[in-house]
């Protein structure tokens, strides 16, 4: 290690981006694609909708994916089992809740009343047949 001042520098390793870690990466953004695609498309379905449509997902999967094997030290994270397979997991076991949310808090869709005494819930969809617009 070289000392220049206060800063330290090494040498970059090499991590060589071969076509079944690159195969592999691809497959992880896709399936962490996947929970933001539809959590987004709920929120607005005109501007995140095309999140869901087989090109734009296809596009974005391989931009990233190019962007991730681009860097050596991300690509070497990502391809190992404690870089980016945990975080794909976090999304997906959280993607209910974040629907859930999203159709209390931010579209509104569901009403939510909660008996805390009872320990019991009712969750009813909004109607909105009586507005003119709907």
């Amino acid at each position: 290690m070289a000392d220049d001042g206060d800063r330290e520098t090494r040498p970059i390793e090499t991590f060589k981006v071969d076509a079944e870690t690159r195969a592999d990466i691809k497959a992880l953004i896709a399936l962490a694609y996947v929970p933001v695609g539809e959590t987004l498309s709920l929120v607005d379905p005109y501007c995140f909708g095309p999140l869901g449509e087989a090109k734009t997902a296809n596009d974005v999967i391989s931009a990233v994916s190019d962007i991730v094997c681009g860097s050596p030290r991300v690509a070497r994270w990502a391809a190992n089992a404690a870089g980016l397979m945990p975080w794909i997991k976090l999304a997906y076991a959280l993607k209910p809740v974040a629907v859930n949310v999203l159709h209390h808090h931010v579209t509104k869709s569901v009403e939510v009343e909660v008996d805390r005494k009872a320990r019991e819930m009712t969750v009813t969809k909004r109607d909105y047949t009586m507005y003119a617009a709907a």
